[in-house]
């Protein structure tokens, strides 16, 4: 009977993973779901060609998910499609420990839990089906929680640690937990004087610190310390403006927009609970940690001022496990018809998802796959020809199978005027990096450099025209969305 258990058990995560891979189905063949992702997969090949990231190449982001993309790399390649299998076996995990959280009250709302979970991230588009970080830091975020429940606090603590060095500002929900193990150690150790009970709060702080310090230890000791601190000081500085275009109060009514299915169980409870027991629910250690976590992780996707729809991803976790802390207690006593309605659930997600999955597919097919095309055109025009992407889907680079050819990857968004001041760009040294590469294609996805015909220009666009002047450079090919291809001119 056991053996049958075990067996069983073994089931749930093959199931959310082949769940995960049927929710990404609509974007597994496309070559850049958002630009970011490339970005990661090709710092996550100089990892795997033996660089330190931001020594030879740059980007602002923590280490973290390059780290994760060079293990794909090894065992699926230099490709595209490493990006999907990766995005795949994340959220599938991600939806897993979900369910193994929730289970402890009833599997089948169990299973609900992690489904819903995959059904919301691809609900929200690019934001979720994209390799970002928030879907390479929320299991190792789901985990934190998971093993906390256990008191499992070094382990806790590493989880939490390993996703802080993916996305820094995980740092709040980390440091709510540990304020609420020391607040609890000291409150026991003052009634018992047991103080073997400080190795608690100790022990958490110790894994949280252990991966970020090992790293740091990596480039003390090869002399890249200050390469490493560079973009930690970029990004607690909160470079650039913020979103102009909306409010933390619009990106938080957005939000709860978002998970109207969860605000549908949470009310559910409300009606269906007794207001005492509601009440005493509600009072509970678990459900106040929890909605501590949705206010923590909250702030935390605003922070920056920049309020992209997939920073909110952070949230959706532990928004999933408050609201269906409240669906166990609002289900019917009987365990027929709890499991009837539970069934009914199951049955109008599935539904929900079949369509979802159909409107993605619809709605990711409808465009061009320009960097595909780019790469095909280059390969077929000149196989060893070196590509330099100034701006627009730096995908080409992977098809090609070759790396940028200049230290900054999107060199178009860290030279734009918010930035360029805060990410210490040279410009310079980029543009001998390009003159010594011997590039003989440029791809351009904006007006005709060559043209003039700009308003206003910048100086890296300035500075790129007359490299292209003074190289010989033509208009060789135009694509769909203004995106343009430069040949160098050879001598016959």
């Amino acid at each position: 009977m056991k053996q049958n258990s075990n067996w069983v058990n073994g089931l749930y995560p093959v199931l959310f993973i082949v769940a995960a891979f049927l929710f990404r189905l609509p974007v597994l063949n496309l070559s850049t779901v958002d630009w970011d992702e490339t970005t990661y997969l090709i710092l996550g090949k100089t990892v795997v060609d033996g660089h330190f990231p931001y020594v030879y190449y740059w980007d602002l982001k923590p280490i973290g998910t390059y780290l994760i993309y060079s293990v794909f790399i090894l065992f699926f390649g230099y490709d595209i499609f490493t990006i999907r299998i990766a995005t795949v076996l994340f959220s599938g995990l991600s939806a897993y420990l979900l369910f193994l959280i929730l289970k402890k009250r009833d599997r089948l709302t169990a299973i609900i839990g992690g489904f819903l979970f995959l059904y919301l991230i691809t609900k929200s588009g690019d934001s979720g089906l994209s390799g970002n970080t928030e879907i390479f830091f929320i299991p190792f975020e789901i985990a934190g929680f998971y093993f906390f429940t256990g008191r499992r606090y070094f382990v806790s603590g590493l989880s939490f640690g390993i996703a802080f060095i993916v996305k820094y500002i995980i740092v709040y929900d980390a440091f709510f937990l540990g304020c609420i193990i020391s607040f609890a150690t000291i409150r026991l150790v003052y009634g018992t004087k047991n103080y073997k009970e400080f190795l608690k709060p100790v022990l958490y702080g110790l894994g949280f610190v252990f991966p970020f310090s090992l790293v740091a230890f990596a480039y003390f000791i090869t002399g890249n310390w200050n390469a490493y601190l560079e973009p930690i000081l970029i990004a607690i500085s909160k470079y650039g403006t913020g979103d102009l275009e909306r409010t933390k109060l619009d990106f938080i009514f957005s939000y709860i927009k978002f998970i109207y299915p969860l605000v549908l169980i949470f009310l559910l409870g409300f009606a269906t609970i007794p207001f005492k027991r509601c009440f005493r629910i509600l009072r509970s250690d678990r459900f106040l940690i929890l909605i501590g976590l949705n206010l923590t992780s909250l702030y935390a996707s605003t922070w920056t001022g920049y309020l992209f729809d997939h920073y909110y991803l952070q949230v959706l976790p532990f928004s999933i496990l408050l609201s269906f802390g409240f669906l166990r207690f609002s289900l019917p006593a009987r365990t027929r018809e709890k499991k009837i309605i539970t069934y009914l659930g199951f049955a109008a997600l599935l539904v929900l998802s079949f369509q979802l999955i159909k409107s993605s597919y619809k709605e990711f097919h409808k465009f061009e796959d320009v960097p595909k095309q780019v790469a095909t055109y280059i390969k077929e025009k000149d196989e060893k020809a070196t590509l330099f992407v100034g701006k627009g889907w730096h995908a080409s680079y992977v098809y090609l199978d070759m790396l940028p050819p200049v230290r900054y990857i999107q060199p178009s968004c860290y030279t734009s005027a918010p930035f360029r001041s805060k990410f210490n760009v040279d410009l310079d040294g980029m543009f001998s990096d390009l003159g010594g590469a011997n590039v003989h294609w440029i791809q351009w996805a904006d007006k005709d450099l060559l043209s003039g015909d700009f308003k206003s220009i910048d100086e890296y666009k300035l500075r790129l025209r007359d490299y292209l002047l003074k190289n010989s450079f033509y208009l060789d090919k135009e694509f769909a969305y203004n995106v343009k291809l430069y040949k160098r001119k050879t001598e016959k």
